[in-house]
């Protein structure tokens, strides 16, 4: 444990020394973990929510043909 706390006293003191470089590893710090929050939050929205109707598991797709129109299939 001594040997941790020793070596993040040596890191902190490394960067106080070239303020620069600190500030560059803060700001690439923050910007990967503020992007790797947004995307887990859009993926869990999107893909582990569950669909908003009371059964979920019995949504069906239908369509209606229009062989007459240029369209061949209409989405209901």
């Amino acid at each position: 444990m001594d040997a941790i706390r020793q070596d993040l006293v040596f890191a902190w003191r490394m960067l106080g020394k070239d303020r620069a470089y600190a500030l560059a590893v803060i700001l690439t710090l923050a910007v990967c973990l503020g992007a790797n929050a947004a995307i887990v939050t859009v993926i869990r929205s999107v893909l582990f929510r569950p669909l908003p109707y009371l059964e979920p598991d019995r949504v069906i797709y239908s369509y209606d043909s229009f062989p007459s129109r240029a369209r061949s299939r209409c989405a209901t």
